[in-house]
């Protein structure tokens, strides 16, 4: 994760500028989190290492709509993927589904 706040105009090149500039590899196959200067918004950068692609995910507020605060929510969420949760449940992952 960023320890500072980014210029949310960046689009994936200058997020990967970013992470150079940071001393890693943008292409290693770790998930990059970006934060906005208000800490209202989250992009995530993610290379998969096997087709040409990279993405961002932009969460526009999600959380903080649903008063969820996006730095509790999104590890969590992110731990939940990795260890197996079910696809069919994804909707239980949903900042309006989180319990505080």
């Amino acid at each position: 994760m960023a320890s500072h706040p980014v210029d949310f105009r960046k689009g994936i090149d200058g997020l990967v500028a970013l992470v150079r500039d940071a001393g890693s590899n943008p292409f290693d196959g770790a998930l990059y989190v970006f934060r906005a200067k208000r800490a209202d918004r989250i992009k995530l950068a993610w290379w998969d290492g096997g087709q040409t692609w990279a993405t961002i995910a932009t969460l526009l507020q999600a959380a903080k709509m649903n008063n969820v605060d996006p730095f509790a929510w999104l590890p969590l969420t992110l731990q939940r993927i990795a260890n197996g949760w079910p696809s069919s449940e994804i909707d239980a992952l949903m900042p309006c589904n989180h319990a505080a």
